[in-house]
């Protein structure tokens, strides 16, 4: 049946049934682009971009919808968001509520979301045979969403967790000061992220929850404000479109029109010309510019904007920055537009203080859920249809008078300036949200009269020719070969190793070469792991100004520590990275450190490794298990200690001596020759000529602390921020050794299967907490089975909780059918046979398995060959045996970062002692006193759940009569109890551990020789 279109543009043919219409123009896109577009338009408004890319092995659909936190009510700030978080609990034809997430953790697939100031974005990926059904039910999500009362209630907790994870982040804080201090009159203005207060406590106060229910369906009629989706599988275009069409027609479109503020601008003459000063939780100093600024997106062809960004942002000779840091005033600086919201945008200067074209030709492909969010986003820009690939990239007119009329909105009397630093003084006010103190005021006159008329420093100079400027972009691409799995090892002496893999995948004029600089002296104690460490930085900040120009011209560098040395790499167009190569070693062997710039680099290390004690409670966890099963480690507090006397002489003294004796393991992947390959490697034998062979005694990795079976561990510490209201755990089950095939294939599986009901259970039903993860990981010499969980519940609480999911987790697999059984191994499966996406993420896979010293690099096969041969019994039996809690040899270590908080505390002292022991005695336990329950309460602090008192004291009750009741039937009990209570001395309990075999390479030398 034939639906008429409105007001459909010239440029669109309507198809034969009606049903659809199709963009007639052909989309420009990349050279190196060989995917299959088509751009369609249903008759209820939406558009839809069609992909076919026949050598995917994944499937994606995203949605951008044009609503966001600026369209939220204001007496609803955070609706937005929380509808974000609500979709996807359940639809009138799926009605199970975790449906999308089970059907995609099934086969091979995720799903995210994310809320801004004026769009919403779903997105998933999924296996591509089993897109069809995965589209279908997040159609529905857009159709007819529950939104039922239970899910309300915990997803209203979801959102309240996630603003209070985000409560000490400084990057939050301040861009909710900015906003709560912009026009009021403008919501911009208002809470974007939302929490209980905003979303319960005032719409209840006010009497408004039916206009909630009737606000949450006006957000999910998104097709009426300019719903926009993309898909891209290996599918035919033409199945696709019969997809769409299907699937997506009966959304309806009620017309309503994209939500525009009456009062258009955030920030008006009021606003600007104002100083804010505010203090941040970590110890940083920034100074933030910002200046209203016209709105970008129409002018796509010309992109003035990008200019000023260009050349105020610029790092390179006779740059702002550069000048800055002579004066030892800046570390670093960057300048860019940032859109609001349609219509309005702002100019920003961002500076790090001290104390005092060719891209798009040869575009590479990217995940495709990343690929669909980011696509979905730029068709709501104003670019012509068939520009939607090109027109966020190319440059394709010099209109030098937007230039200078975008230059015109770049002055003082009309910005505003924001100084972030825990130095400054006299903040007498608090923002309502986060709480951070702040002060403002006009921005000082006797600046703004000594700014009006500047001179031109010397030192400022518009950039010399950019010398890494590709031209040569030949590639010799071969037909009907079969891409080779692993690199050859071409090169092997004392002195260097070298591993080589010409593209035979990609075919696009880029190289990625990496070198690990094996240094037995670089970590060999704790102060020559710091005195690295500052070279590496001052080597990174002299050759600053050279690394920019390579950056713009497509090539970058990285060069950072690792556990064995050093890694100096470079990545990006072929032509022009030898020579990046030879400057950035040239920088490292021959570096003058100036005293003034290793002084301001010395003061931000040792504000980095202070700030680590300020980290998010779940990151602190992590590293302190990573702390505990490490050989050879040194705490960010040792670290800054020792980082106290060391001079710029010191580090001058001590850098040479690294390349006395080392060994060049390196590896060259992309369009290089052999010979061209191994000229890179000589770049660094011939500039550092070692001195001495390295000993083979001297290459022995840094082993894994092994748990003895049957040992469980808990290491408990206060989070160091008193204003820390979460707490957070990692819980650690140790496996056993990496190299054991078929245990890490079960391994593997368990992670699989237990990734959704994890989540289901412990974040989405139990609440108890945003961040929730289950993850399988691989060390040297070890793997483990971990869950990590921040909350602003007790870790004690937490550990009962995992505990209690862990005990369920062996119910699940038990009774789960066959078929089910089947597909989670499937799934597993697809999603380690995925290939990869661009010629960078194959780069990474292969030197992972490099630098991991197994050189396992068919480790994929091997893997998919145990996993497809692991029968449901023998699962179980794996799990019953390393897993369950209750097994004779599981293995665990569990960290527990517990927030200072006191209002959990508060609860305890609520408690009626006398009434407990009363409950406690009359259960036949005469022989606890109420001291001994009183000590009791102290150390197991249960009650952080957010339980009543009287359920707090039952709970107690049941835990003490378990424990009783299990000493008395197994005495050696006592003993685990004392050591699950007791605070572990982590440098202690590694000295009594065993560790880890060393890692080893899979198969002898000769046979990576092969291709030689």
């Amino acid at each position: 049946m034939s639906i008429s279109f409105e007001n459909l543009p010239s440029n669109f043919s309507i198809s034969e049934d009606g049903t659809y219409a199709t963009l007639s123009t052909p989309l420009e896109k990349s050279e190196n682009d060989d995917r299959e577009y088509r751009l369609i338009l249903l008759p209820n408004g939406l558009e839809a971009l069609l992909i076919s890319d026949s050598e995917t092995d994944k499937s994606s659909a995203a949605i951008d919808v044009h609503v966001g936190q600026t369209s939220d009510p204001p007496n609803l700030q955070g609706l937005a968001h929380f509808c974000e978080h609500l979709l996807f609990m359940g639809t009138e034809k799926y009605l199970k509520e975790n449906e999308y997430s089970e059907y995609l953790t099934k086969h091979n697939g995720s799903s995210n979301a994310y809320t801004g100031l004026d769009n919403t974005n779903y997105y998933f990926d999924v296996g591509h045979e089993h897109l069809e059904k995965a589209l279908d039910i997040f159609a529905q999500f857009f159709i007819c969403p529950l939104f039922n009362d239970e899910c309300t209630d915990r997803e209203l907790r979801a959102v309240d967790s996630e603003y209070k994870l985000n409560l000490q982040e400084d990057g939050w804080r301040q861009f909710q000061l900015e906003k709560s201090l912009s026009n009021p009159n403008n919501p911009f203005s208002q809470f974007g992220i939302g929490n209980l207060e905003s979303l319960k406590d005032i719409p209840s106060k006010a009497g408004l929850n039916e206009e909630v229910n009737l606000l949450y369906q006006d957000i999910i009629d998104i097709l009426s404000i300019g719903a926009l989706t993309y898909f891209g599988v290996a599918e035919p275009l033409d199945t696709l479109n019969q997809w769409v069409v299907e699937k997506f027609s009966n959304v309806k479109n009620k017309s309503v029109p994209i939500p525009v503020p009456k009062d258009h601008y955030p920030i008006t003459e009021k606003e600007l010309g104002n100083c804010i000063s505010l203090k941040p939780v970590k110890d940083n100093h920034g100074l933030e510019i910002t200046f209203p600024f016209p709105d970008q997106e129409p002018l796509y062809y010309t992109k003035p904007g990008r200019y000023l960004g260009h050349l105020i942002g610029h790092e390179g000779v006779g740059s702002i920055l550069s000048l800055l840091k002579k004066k030892g005033w800046a570390n670093r600086l960057s300048s860019y537009r940032s859109h609001q919201y349609v219509g309005f945008e702002v100019f920003k200067i961002s500076i790090d203080l001290t104390e005092e074209g060719l891209d798009f030709r040869f575009q590479e492909k990217y995940s495709p859920a990343y690929y669909a969010s980011e696509l979905a986003v730029y068709m709501q820009r104003p670019y012509p249809r068939e520009l939607i690939l090109s027109g966020p990239h190319l440059l394709r007119e010099y209109k030098p008078e937007l230039i200078a009329e975008g230059l015109d909105y770049l002055t003082w009397d009309k910005c505003i300036i924001t100084l972030s630093s825990k130095l400054l003084k006299g903040l007498d006010k608090k923002e309502k949200w986060f709480g951070v103190e702040y002060k403002m005021e006009p921005i000082n006159e006797k600046l703004l009269k000594a700014i009006q008329n500047p001179n031109l420093h010397p030192d400022l100079n518009l950039q010399p020719p950019n010398i890494f400027i590709p031209s040569n972009f030949e590639v010799n691409k071969l037909t009907n070969i079969t891409p080779r799995t692993r690199p050859d090892l071409i090169k092997d002496t004392m002195l260097s190793r070298l591993w080589y893999k010409k593209d035979d995948t990609f075919w696009i004029p880029k190289v990625g070469a990496l070198f690990l600089i094996r240094s037995p002296l670089a970590h060999s104690t704790p102060l020559n792991a710091v005195k690295t460490r500052l070279y590496v930085d001052l080597v990174v900040d002299a050759f600053a100004e050279y690394a920019y120009d390579a950056e713009i011209a497509g090539i970058s560098y990285y060069f950072y520590t690792y556990d064995e040395g050093i890694v100096v790499s470079v990545r990006g167009y072929n032509d022009k990275a030898p020579l990046l190569l030879l400057k950035v070693v040239e920088k490292m062997k021959s570096i003058q450190i100036c005293p003034k710039r290793f002084q301001k680099i010395k003061e931000e290390l040792k504000r980095q490794y202070d700030n680590r004690s300020l980290d998010s409670p779940n990151y602190q966890a992590m590293y302190y298990k990573r702390y505990a099963i490490t050989q050879k480690i040194w705490s960010y507090k040792e670290k800054s200690n020792l980082l106290e006397k060391i001079q710029y002489e010191d580090v001058q003294q001590f850098y040479p001596t690294l390349f006395n004796q080392v060994l060049f393991e390196g590896f060259v992947h992309g369009n290089m020759s052999r010979e061209e390959a191994l000229d890179m490697i000589k770049i660094l034998e011939d500039s550092f000529k070692p001195c001495e062979e390295i000993l083979k005694t001297q290459l022995v990795g840094n082993r894994t602390v092994c748990i003895p079976d049957g040992k469980k561990f808990v290491y408990s510490m206060d989070v160091p921020d008193e204003k820390e209201i979460n707490s957070a755990i990692e819980y650690y089950v140790q496996v056993g050794d990496v190299q054991d095939r078929e245990l890490r294939a079960k391994l593997a599986l368990i992670g699989q299967i237990s990734d959704e009901p994890s989540f289901d259970q412990l974040r989405t039903k139990e609440q108890l907490g945003y961040l929730v993860w289950s993850m399988v990981e691989e060390g040297i010499g070890s793997m483990a089975y971990r869950i990590v969980i921040q909350s602003e519940k007790d870790p004690i609480y937490l550990e009962n909780r995992i505990e209690d999911f862990l005990t369920k987790l062996q119910t699940i697999i038990e009774e789960m059918s066959e078929e089910n059984y089947e597909k989670q191994i499937t799934s597993l499966i697809s999603k380690k046979l995925e290939k990869p996406k661009n010629l960078s993420e194959e780069s990474y896979r292969h030197w992972y398995h490099i630098c991991s010293g197994y050189y396992e690099f068919n480790k994929v096969e091997i893997d998919v060959s145990n996993i497809r041969n692991i029968t449901k019994a023998e699962l179980l039996e794996f799990y019953k045996t390393y897993i369950h809690p209750c097994s004779s040899v599981y293995k665990k270590l569990s960290i527990h970062l517990k927030s200072k908080n006191l209002a959990l505390l508060k609860r305890f002292n609520s408690i009626d002692i006398k009434k407990l022991h009363e409950l406690v005695s009359s259960q036949g336990l005469d022989s606890i006193t109420e001291e001994e329950l009183k000590g009791a309460i102290d150390i197991l602090k249960i009650q952080s759940a957010g339980k009543k008192v009287q359920e707090i004291e039952f709970e107690i009750k049941k835990l003490l009569l378990k424990k009783v009741n299990e000493m008395n039937s197994d005495q050696e009990l006592s003993n685990e109890m004392e050591m699950m209570l007791v605070k572990l001395n982590l440098f202690l309990f590694k000295r009594r551990m065993k560790l880890s075999p060393d890692a080893m390479p899979v198969l002898p030398w000769d046979s990576y020789y092969e291709n030689l």
